[in-house]
């Protein structure tokens, strides 16, 4: 068999007893009131307001109440009139003297920062030194060398030139962070240049050689010229079979329309 469940019937407004509707009565007339104060004025206020209705509340019940009941209204009351005293808003002569305070206190802080800025303009203004490095590079040289095994005038590129490096180092005078003078402290080479080297030839194709006896002589390989066979041994370098003497530079070919060598001198 299954128990009933118990059900409490809901009461209406005259059930409560006539305590109970005060109390009710008063809840929701505190209630009104904060919300109504803190709309014309602040939560604070409407907050120490309250605080202070109920603490004379419990100050006129501590009075009409017997002495031997007395001590409960009157701490009651003591609480709450403190926690009104702490958060009453400020008054309006507190008000002034903390917006002076703050206002002190704030001209001090632009004094302090007109003072400060005006210490950075005078450091600024004095002419500093700073060392200052810079790489640079260092051009190479070029130079032209005869070359006797090139034909002349021709140009041949024999070593290609290569730029060197070198670090130098200045003494920079800032004044209002600009640079007004630069000095030059010492130079340090890191890396010798290497020169061009460009070759030009001279070489010059000789005539060609005559072995023929008539005439004034014959320009020989080596691009010398050699006189004709004669009677004179004055330089002479061999006796041709005919008598006469060459003056050849080089033994092939040598007295060859004279009968041959007869003797080497």
């Amino acid at each position: 068999m299954m128990a009933h469940k118990k059900t409490t019937p809901q009461k209406n407004w005259d059930d409560y007893t006539k305590q109970e509707q005060r109390r009710a009565y008063v809840v929701l007339g505190t209630v009104s009131a904060f919300i109504l104060l803190w709309m014309m004025t602040s939560f604070r206020s409407a907050l120490a307001m309250v605080l202070l209705a109920y603490g004379v509340y419990f100050i006129v019940k501590a009075v009409r109440t017997p002495k031997t009941q007395r001590k409960g209204p009157i701490i009651v009351a003591a609480v709450l009139l403190v926690a009104m005293a702490v958060v009453v808003p400020q008054s309006p002569q507190g008000a002034v003297e903390s917006n002076a305070t703050q206002s002190q206190q704030a001209a001090s802080e632009t004094a302090k920062k007109a003072e400060l800025e005006r210490v950075r303009q005078l450091e600024a203004a004095k002419p500093q030194v700073r060392s200052e490095t810079k790489t640079e590079p260092i051009e190479f040289t070029s130079i032209d060398q005869n070359d006797s095994t090139l034909p002349l005038g021709e140009r041949k590129l024999s070593i290609s030139g290569v730029n060197g490096e070198r670090t130098v180092s200045y003494d920079v005078t800032y004044v209002n962070g600009l640079e007004t003078a630069r000095s030059e402290v010492k130079r340090e080479i890191l890396k010798q240049p290497v020169q061009q080297v460009t070759l030009v030839g001279t070489y010059v194709k000789p005539a060609a050689t005559s072995t023929s006896s008539s005439g004034d002589g014959y320009t020989n390989s080596q691009g010398n010229h050699v006189a004709s066979p004669s009677s004179s041994p004055s330089g002479a370098t061999a006796r041709c079979g005919d008598g006469a003497y060459s003056y050849s530079q080089s033994r092939r070919g040598t007295c060859s329309h004279h009968g041959g060598v007869a003797t080497w001198l």
